[in-house]
Parts: structure tokens; C-alpha cells; sequence
């Protein structure tokens, strides 16, 4: 019976997305924060570094492009190479053009003109969603709601067989410009749209200097073993994500001056380390 009901709301959220008018991209107001982990950077150089950007994506302006108009994209945020320190960017990356009648979104950007987003898509079809041509099916149609309106979301899994999705009006789960090459990855943060009460504020993205203090100890770094942390004020609280932000481990009852820390996952850690008089950001090199 149980099964018999979870078949029937999936028919209708199925066909409520099918039947349900297209929502295009609102480039007047809409605002999109977006994650990108790259070797050598998406929108800096820094070479055969690998480069966390987190910036803001929105439109400012028009611009003419083969007697067509555009709004030119613009971003801000930062940049966090593995190897050297954050830093603020700013800057254009490109122009987008809105096709409500044939439900894509164009871009012009690095030399290229090219559909980034075409939503006439049904249940079965085909959706290449890698730079190296890799494809998946749509394997579900509903809906989803930003701002206080529905926008169809068509569903697929990836070769590693993660959920993924695109959202008209929206984007994708990768972002507004997804990035989905074998050495980068990127991902959708925050949406929202000024002059809508509906949605929730998607704060600019600034760099977070690692703090410096004597106060402080985490060592060793770079580490394959253990993590030991020593503070002259007490510890309040331990927060450690990973290069892309996600949240790999968090203490909020220390309560002391010292701390060890067993962490499995390799590559950039991002600490953040409540004491009594302050809260210090340092990076590790797990191993």
C-alpha cells in the first residue's frame, strides 16, 4: 500500500512539473552565489595551482552583440589558491540573452557564444552535462520553489551516481555557469532576487585572511596524522570544513586550553577556532 501511495505522489509531482509553464531567468534582479574549485582558477591565473573562487554572479547593463542585446554578467567574491593567500576579485565575465519563447538562456564569454541552458527537455532525454561530452538521463520532472514561485527542475545522476538537477530560471546545482570538468567542480551556494521579499539575501562573498596569532598552535602542518591544537585562552570551539565549505567537523563543548583532532579526509581543511577573547582562521595540509 505504501509503495502504491509513494507511486501515486510521484506521478503527480511528475506531471505537475511537466504541465507547469516555463520560468525564465530574471537578469534584471536575480543574484546567484556560486562555488568553483579549478586548477588555475575560473576567473584568476594562478598556473597549476588549484584555486577555490566563491563569488556573486549578477547582470549590470546591456550590451549589443550582432544587433542583439545582452546584459553584461558580472561577478565579485574571492579567490583561495592552495598555496598562497585569499584574495578579493571583482570583475566581467561575460553577457547573457534571455530566449523566454524557446526556453535557453545564451551566453557570450571567453571568446565563445553558446547555449548555456535549453530546458526543452523531456522524461528519457538526454542531457550532456561534462565538458567531455558525458551524458545521463532525465529520470524525473518536478518542481521546486525559490522566491516565493515554482520553477521545473529536471533530475539526473552523474557517473558517480550523485543527484544532480537544472532549474529554470535558476540554473543547475553546479551554478549559474557549471563547471563540471574532471579537475574542477563547482556548485550552487545562494539564489535570490532583489526587490523580492520572497527571497532569502545572498551576502557578497569576501575573502577570510587566516588570522595571525602567537596564541595559537595547530600542528603538525602538513599533517598525515593527528591534529593537535594549543591556545593560550580557552577553547570554546572547533569548526573545520573542507576546501568547497562543507562542514567536516565541529566541537562546540572544549572548554580547554588543548585539543587533538582526528580528521580522515585528505586535502585543504579550513579551521575556525573559537576562543574566549577570539575566533582564528588557519588552513591545514591533511595528507
Amino acid at each position: 500500500m505504501k509503495n502504491l501511495i509513494f507511486l501515486f505522489l510521484l506521478l503527480i509531482l511528475t506531471r505537475f512539473g511537466i504541465c507547469q509553464d516555463y520560468t525564465p531567468f530574471d537578469l534584471d534582479n536575480g543574484e546567484w552565489i556560486c562555488g568553483y574549485l579549478t586548477k588555475g582558477g575560473l576567473f584568476t591565473e594562478y598556473g597549476n595551482d588549484y584555486v577555490k573562487e566563491v563569488v556573486k554572479f549578477y547582470c549590470q547593463g546591456d550590451t549589443i552583440i550582432n544587433d542583439t542585446i545582452y546584459k553584461n554578467l558580472k561577478y565579485i567574491g574571492y579567490a583561495e589558491p592552495t598555496m598562497s593567500p585569499q584574495k578579493n576579485i571583482s570583475g566581467k565575465f561575460g553577457a547573457l540573452r534571455n530566449d523566454t519563447v524557446n526556453k535557453r538562456l545564451w551566453i557570450k564569454a571567453r571568446g565563445r557564444y553558446v547555449i548555456l541552458y535549453d530546458f526543452n527537455l523531456d522524461l528519457g532525454d538526454s542531457y550532456v552535462y561534462n565538458c567531455d561530452g558525458t551524458d545521463a538521463t532525465i529520470y524525473l520532472i518536478d518542481s521546486v520553489k525559490y522566491c516565493d514561485r515554482f520553477h521545473k527542475q529536471y533530475n539526473y545522476k552523474d557517473s558517480q551516481n550523485y543527484n544532480n538537477y537544472l532549474i529554470e530560471g535558476v540554473g543547475s546545482n553546479a551554478g549559474l555557469i557549471p563547471n563540471n570538468c574532471m579537475t574542477s567542480s563547482s556548485y550552487l551556494i545562494c539564489y535570490s532576487e532583489n526587490n523580492n521579499a520572497d527571497c532569502d539575501t545572498c551576502t557578497t562573498p569576501t575573502a577570510i585572511k587566516e588570522t595571525e596569532t602567537n596564541k595559537l598552535q595547530i600542528y603538525p602542518n602538513p599533517t598525515n596524522a593527528e591534529l593537535k591544537v594549543i591556545s593560550e585562552d580557552p577553547i570554546k570551539s572547533i569548526e573545520v570544513t573542507d576546501f568547497l565549505g562543507r562542514l567536516i567537523f565541529n566541537d562546540n563543548n572544549i572548554n580547554n586550553s588543548k585539543a587533538e583532532i582526528s580528521i580522515q579526509q585528505k586535502g585543504i581543511l579550513i579551521f575556525k577556532i573559537k576562543t574566549s577573547n577570539n575566533t582564528i582562521i588557519r588552513k591545514i595540509i591533511k595528507n
